[in-house]
This record gives C-alpha cells, structure tokens and sequence, in this order.
C-alpha cells in the first residue's frame, strides 16, 4: 500500500499579552528552541492610518532585541476597537483600504519587523449590512498588505475566532476560505473552553480543538 504520509510539521508560536509582555517574553526567549515566532501584543488600529504603539517605548524596545537575539521572528499584533459599521466604510473604500494596508507596512518598516498579525475582533459586531461588507472587503485588505509584505519577505498573518462549520454563524464577518487565500498564516482562537473567570479546566482540551 501507499506509504504513511509525514507527521505535520510541528509549529509553535506565541501572543505575548499586553498585560504581562516582561514575563511573556522572557518565556518565550528562555524557550527560544521550540518557537518560531511571537506576536506581542503592542499595536493598536484606532483608524485606516493611525496604527498606535500601546506599549512602553523602553518595553518595546526590550522585546524586540530579546526576540532578535534569541532569534526568534518578531510579528506583532494589532487589535482594533473599529466596530464592524466603521470597518466596513474603511474597507469598501478602495483609497482608505489601501491607506490602511500602508500604515501597518509603514510599522513593519519602523521597527525592522518579521511580520504583523491582524487580530481585529471587533469587525464582528455591528449592523447585518456592515458585516456582510467586512465579510467580502477584509480577505481584499489582506491581499493588498500581503503583497506588500511579500516584496519585504515579511509575513501578513491574520487572526480569527473560531467557528465549526462554514454555516455558523458566529463570527460569520471571517470568511475562512477567502482569508486563508490572501494571508500567509491564519491563526484560530482555539482557546477558552475553560477560563480565568470560570471553573477549573483545560483551556483547550484536545477533543474540544
């Protein structure tokens, strides 16, 4: 018969939280075999062009030569706040799109990075109309700032929450198929079965992945 196919190549990866990154990073660099990259948390989308550092400056710097020496690739994240109305008249404007994909390049550009991540979780909520506009713009956004990124050898990563099937309709705004045409890696949040808040638990167990 056929031969097995190979095992998955084992990837690991990190969100450095914003509210502990000293720690975050240190557990990263102290494990700097096994990673291949981490995404501080440290870049906030408040508008197509503003994209805002929310960390120190001094911490910042700290994390980005700890992950250069320990050679691990530095692909930050940006969240965003932008309901999904104020996304969708971003995005289905193809001038402030294109402004948008150019002000996070201008941060890889900045500060010398591997990459960014787009955790942008707030497009999910807002009018039925906008959100049906996110769902067919936002795979455009990412092809736009992919290939700019491309020409950098830098990697255009994107974050989404989980769904379980493609009628679900939670999180319906991530179009999965599309996404995942236009970005270098897609990241589910595949966490939280159990919480901080909550009972004592794994927090993702691997029947429930």
């Amino acid at each position: 018969g056929a031969a097995d196919p190979p095992p998955p190549k084992r990837f690991v990866t990190g969100w450095l939280p914003y509210w502990n990154t000293s720690e975050a990073t240190s557990s990263v660099v102290d494990n700097a075999n096994i990673f291949q990259d981490a995404s501080p948390f440290v870049f906030d989308a408040n508008s197509e062009t503003d994209i805002a550092l929310t960390a120190d400056t001094d911490e910042w710097r700290h994390m980005r030569r700890s992950l250069n020496g320990a050679g691990v690739a530095n692909i930050p994240t940006v969240a965003t706040d932008l309901t999904a109305d104020q996304f969708a008249r971003l995005l289905k404007n193809r001038d402030r799109r294109i402004a948008h994909a150019r002000a996070l390049v201008n941060v890889v550009d900045r500060y010398n990075l591997d990459g960014i991540d787009l955790d942008y979780e707030s497009i999910n909520f807002g009018s039925t109309s906008a959100k049906s506009t996110v769902r067919r713009y936002y795979p455009t956004l990412l092809g736009e700032l992919n290939a700019r990124l491309d020409r950098r050898g830098a990697v255009t990563s994107v974050t989404i929450a989980a769904r379980t099937s493609g009628t679900d309709p939670n999180w319906w705004v991530f179009n999965y198929p599309a996404l995942g045409r236009e970005a270098d890696r897609v990241r589910i949040m595949t966490y939280d079965f159990h919480w901080s808040g909550g009972s004592p638990g794994p927090i993702a167990p691997k029947w429930w992945v």
